[in-house]
């Protein structure tokens, strides 16, 4: 096996470990991930200098599936990409409920992810960036096209114009992220006080049009 491959293997156990562990990192081990792998740990620590850029790794390939969902890529619009055929709120509304769908099917990880953010908080970490990135969903995108095409700015000013469009929207981006976090983190008693089981789909709608109201 090429290091290629056994370093695609030792994140895919990584993975699976914490998928069967729930979330819970303190049960994901590097002496565990080895034996899994039926490798030595030293193979292990060889590939990833640490169990934390391990845990990272497997957690950024599934989070960045959800920031190009509210940025977009190359191939795509964002999702909150309205047109005219919905308000920009009831845009980030449909938004919202994507991003807590995503968290609860993807349970695990999003669990493992947020928690560890909850216990070592950044201007980098998991929930900060979901932030940057449901902000500049929300920035107006005509405005940002406009700057992006217009030939009588450098670079440097664009990307301060798009800045300032994407800060307008970080305070309420923060706000609805740092819901929509809590209501999956404790979706227990969510369901207990509020009778929102947000495993339910159409629970899960009603309980973030119910949120979303309140927020915009």
């Amino acid at each position: 096996m090429g290091a290629a491959e056994t370093r695609e293997k030792i994140l895919k156990i990584t993975t699976d470990l914490i998928l069967e562990r729930g979330g819970d990192l303190n049960a994901v081990t590097i002496r565990k991930i080895a034996a899994r792998a039926k490798i030595g740990v030293g193979l292990v620590n060889h590939y990833f200098e640490s169990k934390e850029q391990l845990v990272c790794q497997c957690i950024d390939s599934v989070f960045r599936e959800l920031f190009e969902m509210l940025t977009g890529t190359a191939d795509g619009e964002s999702i909150l990409a309205s047109g005219d055929e919905i308000t920009r709120d009831e845009a980030t509304t449909n938004a919202a409920k994507a991003v807590m769908s995503f968290l609860i099917s993807h349970e695990a990880i999003a669990r493992a992810a947020l928690l560890r953010d909850a216990e070592n908080p950044s201007g980098q970490d998991y929930t900060s960036k979901l932030v940057d990135a449901f902000a500049y969903a929300m920035a107006d995108h005509k405005k940002i096209e406009e700057v992006r095409s217009n030939p009588r700015m450098n670079e440097r000013m664009k990307n301060q114009f798009i800045e300032h469009f994407v800060n307008e929207q970080r305070i309420k981006s923060f706000m609805i992220i740092s819901s929509v976090k809590e209501a999956f983190i404790r979706r227990e008693s969510v369901k207990e006080t509020l009778s929102a089981d947000l495993t339910d789909e159409e629970a899960r709608d009603e309980f973030m049009e119910s949120l979303m109201e309140q927020l915009l």
